[in-house]
């Protein structure tokens, strides 16, 4: 089968290999969760794709320094009511939800530092990005996997 759209054919493949949850709830909180990475995304393409010059500079430092940090408070507060143990986004097993949010924080963005500096007052992300960090088989893949643009 072909399938055009990342986020439908991604969901398959954490539905299909248990990255969805414990349940129907669990796969809301785990969806609700990886598009409150996409509307991380959207928002942080206004200042990205600014012309290069002082305005951009201005925009990306209010971005790093005073949104992003502000969008990772509001996925904290959600986490508080979704997270049943520590370094989890649903429920208490990895799901599809913490690997997004590890890319978000750890890859995602041109300014990593300030994207980790953004998440340093949100100890439950932070928690999940080290989880995920720390996860033997996320390393080994990490190791082996071929390189790509993606």
């Amino acid at each position: 089968v072909e399938a055009g759209q990342s986020k439908a054919i991604a969901r398959f493949v954490a539905r299909k290999h248990g990255f969805m949850g414990d349940g129907e709830v669990d796969a809301l909180l785990v969806d609700a969760t990886v598009d409150h990475c996409a509307d991380i995304v959207a928002a942080y393409q206004k200042p990205r794709g600014l012309p290069d010059g002082d305005e951009k500079t201005a925009a990306m430092t209010k971005w790093f320094e005073g949104e992003l940090p502000d969008w990772f408070g509001k996925v904290e507060k959600a986490l508080a009511k979704q997270s049943k143990a520590e370094g989890f986004a649903v429920g208490s097993k990895l799901t599809w939800a913490d690997l997004q949010l590890y890319i978000l924080v750890e890859e995602f963005f041109d300014n990593k530092e300030g994207a980790k500096k953004a998440c340093a007052g949100c100890p439950k992300l932070s928690a999940i990005v080290g989880n995920v960090k720390g996860n033997e088989k996320l390393k080994a893949w990490q190791a082996k996997r071929p390189e790509s643009a993606f």
